[in-house]
C-alpha cells in the first residue's frame, strides 16, 4: 500500500475527525501533524534496538491508551502496533487491512452501546 492508497483514509478522517470511540484511536489529520515527527522519533529509536524488516514502512495512524503507536505498513496493508516499552518484540499485528481495524473499531462501539441499554 502507497501513500496514494491512503487517500480513502484521509477523505475519511477529514470528513469525520478523529475516531477517539476505541482502541486505537484514530488521529484526525490535524493530529497527525504534531503525532508524525514524534512517532520518528520513537520509530529510530526502536530500530536501533530491535532488527525490522527492510520491507516494512510504517506510517502511523492512531494511539493506545497505554502509550502504544498503531501503524499502517503501507507496503502489506496491515494494521500493527508499535509496542510502548516492548520486551522480545515490538511489534504486533492488529488487523489484516484498514477496513479490518475499522470494522472491529464499528463493532466494539456497537457493543458497548449495547451495553449502555
Amino acid at each position: 500500500m502507497k501513500l496514494t492508497e491512503l487517500e480513502p483514509i484521509r477523505d475519511l478522517l477529514l470528513e469525520f475527525g478523529s475516531c477517539n470511540f476505541g482502541d486505537p484511536a484514530l488521529y484526525s489529520v490535524k493530529e497527525l501533524n504534531c503525532a508524525y515527527p514524534e512517532f520518528q522519533d520513537v520509530y529510530r529509536e526502536v530500530e536501533k534496538e530491535y532488527e525490522l524488516s527492510a520491507d516494512l514502512e510504517p506510517f502511523p495512524i492512531g494511539g493506545f491508551g497505554e502509550g502504544s503507536i498503531a501503524i499502517l505498513d503501507q507496503t502489506s496493508g496491515k494494521v500493527l502496533m508499535l509496542i510502548h516499552d516492548a520486551g522480545e518484540r515490538p511489534l504486533r499485528e492488529i488487523a489484516v487491512d484498514f477496513n479490518e481495524l475499522m470494522t472491529m473499531l464499528a463493532e466494539s462501539a456497537i457493543w458497548v452501546q449495547e451495553q449502555m441499554k
